[in-house]
């Protein structure tokens, strides 16, 4: 018996497919609509990301475009932005190695090439405004004064605060030909220095430690719905996560550290116009961004 219905069976489900409804085609284009809605949320955030140099991230979407969204699976524009995000991400980790081993050409190179992939990159160029001021400050320490200026100028051209560098930079101008140093300007360096050094130390600890709960978090939970599926997994975000706590908790001694470098510099900026004659210096101030190009960073040349 049902041998004989299975035909009839076949020919009503061909004709109910080859003549849907028109309820079941409202809901086609629905899901199309869905699948649409979809897909441009994830390249927006990837797009976003990519724009922001956040290419682990920005990967992360346009994969997900390929596996999650029906449809997409062959997305030409998913698959370039993936292959671009993967070159930037490989071309940042050979600059970090060439740096590590003191190559700082070979490392501007690439993070150039970086640039060249997405010049809006603002982490990049925080990479490479902060190699060029420290080269600066490099051969400031050793009293080659215009050497120093165009690695500052160098700096420049990366640095999205640029106000900064442009003070370093009237500085050099300032000092070059300037006799040393009293006793009392030096003490007020001094106390400067360390009050500034110390709030960038404890700075930087609890933004090291920010970043690496962020970048954990993104690993274990990089859904960011909130689970995570394994213990292991769970007890490792656990001690990132009270290590960035304790940290923040520190946050308010940096306000404490820049007041006292603050005061500082005014007393050293008031003793700097007492000079009443030119010579070379041996000390001062000097400021640049810091290295995600947020903030300053301080030092004093001795």
């Amino acid at each position: 018996m049902l041998k004989q219905l299975l035909p009839l069976y076949l020919l009503l489900v061909a004709l109910f497919v080859a003549a849907p409804s028109r309820a079941t085609t409202k809901t086609t284009f629905k899901m199309y609509a869905l699948m649409d809605d979809e897909y441009d949320r994830l390249k927006k955030s990837g797009d976003s990301l990519f724009v922001r140099g956040e290419y682990e991230r920005a990967k992360f979407k346009y994969e997900s475009i390929l596996l999650v969204v029906p449809g997409y699976e062959e997305d030409a524009y998913a698959k370039g932005r993936i292959e671009l995000s993967q070159k930037a991400i490989t071309l940042r980790k050979q600059a970090s190695d060439a740096l590590s081993q003191n190559k700082g050409p070979e490392a501007i190179q690439l993070y150039q090439q970086v640039l060249v992939i997405n010049p809006s990159d603002p982490i990049t160029k925080g990479y490479v405004t902060e190699y060029w001021s420290a080269e600066g400050n490099k051969l400031y320490n050793q009293k080659k004064y215009r050497e120093a200026k165009t690695r500052y100028q160098e700096a420049l051209r990366y640095a999205p605060n640029q106000e900064y560098l442009q003070i370093q930079l009237k500085n050099i101008e300032r000092f070059i030909g300037y006799k040393p140093l009293t006793g009392l300007k030096i003490a007020v360096g001094v106390v400067g220095i360390a009050a500034a050094v110390q709030a960038v130390l404890t700075r930087s600890g609890i933004q090291t430690k920010l970043d690496d709960l962020n970048a954990l978090s993104t690993t274990v939970d990089p859904d960011g719905d909130g689970e995570i599926l394994t213990s292991p997994l769970y007890d490792q975000w656990r001690k990132a996560y009270d290590e960035a706590k304790d940290a923040k908790a520190k946050e308010s001694m940096v306000t404490v550290y820049a007041g006292v470098a603050a005061v500082a510099v005014v007393a050293e900026t008031i003793l700097l116009l007492r000079k009443p004659k030119r010579a070379v210096p041996t000390k001062g101030l000097s400021w640049q961004p810091a290295a995600r190009g947020v903030g300053l960073s301080v030092r004093y040349t001795f």
